[in-house]
């Protein structure tokens, strides 16, 4: 009983409307996949790109004095960071590129909401 109520509580993100055909379902899950895929490759990058800035930063810190210290609190720190901001960047942008591809699927949407309304 408890299942079947919640099923028809869900979300309507998670059903596609019968008005999609086929391609453009295929095309929302291809946008999708892309942004996802970007999105850990950008935090992979990112990751690396953190944990070497903070490497040079300790290199640097050798002949010069730094304001804060390096240690490894700052690694993490780094490392965890420039992996949420890489991820956040070419997930975005990945997103931002492909959006042209959903606005026939959009139109489709929206001539939907209206005929139910």
């Amino acid at each position: 009983q408890r299942i079947k109520s919640l099923g028809r509580n869900m979300s309507r993100a998670h059903v596609p409307p019968k008005s999609l055909s086929d391609d453009d379902k295929l095309t929302m899950g291809e946008v999708r996949r892309d942004i996802w895929v970007d999105g850990f490759f950008g935090m992979a990058v990112g990751s690396v790109s953190g944990l070497t800035m903070h490497t040079l930063a300790r290199f640097v810190g050798r002949y010069r004095s730094l304001p804060f210290a390096l240690n490894a609190n700052t690694a993490l720190a780094s490392f965890l960071g420039g992996g949420a901001f890489g991820s956040l960047l070419l997930s975005t942008t990945k997103g931002k590129n492909l959006v042209h591809r959903l606005h026939p699927i959009f139109e489709k949407g929206k001539k939907e909401d209206k005929e139910e309304k």
